[in-house]
């Protein structure tokens, strides 16, 4: 499974669906109840968007352009979110070396391992790092490299935490939102969900489910968010503008999509 987990998803067949990226491209990879790894698809410059169903007609997923590649010269391309997420003593650190991770001991002030962007996009597991299912759901485990002694366990969503801070984050790119569908995670559609739902240039959030033999979408529309401003006096005397954004957009309403799967 090529580089950092995005997202999982537990099928009705027990399997699990894992989507992640070697810091250019998304992948999904099929695992078994046993943790064998039994397929692999290449998504391609797609972030999955978290709206992830799968379901016994197949699967469903709203996602979005990664940012495209710079020109040569012009810098690092690696998707690979930054950020730190602590655990038990050790410390995870993606984009540390860049374009890679590092696990970090805490207490000893030390890398125990750094994986380079090399690594992660080789699509294997280190030697001393293992895919584990703890019961509550698959987790990453990092054992010592001389002992073999277990060290610390990361869940995916502790993993998730990092790339949610990214996109959180003010300077986020607006990018377009698009909704994919398939029926055995191989072969994809991609559509852009503004032409899906003739959404036009509305705001909208999106809902995407999978049961027996048909996808269904949840799209409930806003009109845009506008900014607004006012003028007061401060204590020195001096007119101070605040600037607010109206949180309370008008809803234009709720629709309902469904698409029957043969």
């Amino acid at each position: 499974m090529p580089g950092w987990v995005s997202f999982t998803a537990l099928g009705p067949d027990g399997n699990v669906w894992v989507v992640s990226s070697d810091g250019a491209e998304s992948f999904l990879t099929k695992w078994d109840a046993d943790g064998a790894d039994l397929a692999t698809t290449r998504l391609g410059r797609l972030r999955t968007k978290g709206e992830f169903s799968v379901g016994p007609a197949g699967l469903a997923t709203l996602a979005t352009p990664s940012p495209p590649e710079p020109s040569a010269g012009a810098g690092d391309s690696s998707d690979l979110p930054t950020g730190r997420v602590a655990k038990d003593g050790y410390e995870l650190r993606y984009g540390e070396p860049e374009g890679g991770i590092t696990l970090w001991d805490i207490d000893a002030d030390e890398a125990v391992y750094e994986f380079g962007p090399d690594v992660l996009a080789s699509g294997e597991y280190p030697a001393s790092v293992r895919q584990v299912d703890d019961g509550d759901g698959l987790a990453l485990a990092f054992e010592d490299p001389f002992t073999g002694e277990e060290l610390v366990r990361f869940t995916f969503e502790d993993l998730e935490a990092v790339e949610d801070d990214q996109l959180d984050a003010p300077d986020w790119p607006d990018m377009d939102m698009w909704v994919g569908w398939s029926t055995d995670g191989t072969d994809w559609g991609w559509q852009d969900a503004r032409a899906a739902f003739n959404l036009g240039d509305v705001e909208a959030q999106v809902v995407v489910a999978v049961g027996s033999d048909y996808v269904i979408a949840s799209v409930w529309a806003f009109t845009p968010v506008e900014a607004s401003s006012s003028e007061s006096r401060g204590p020195d005397g001096r007119d101070i503008i605040v600037e607010s954004v109206e949180q309370s957009a008008e809803s234009v309403g709720q629709r309902w999509f469904i698409a029957r799967v043969p």
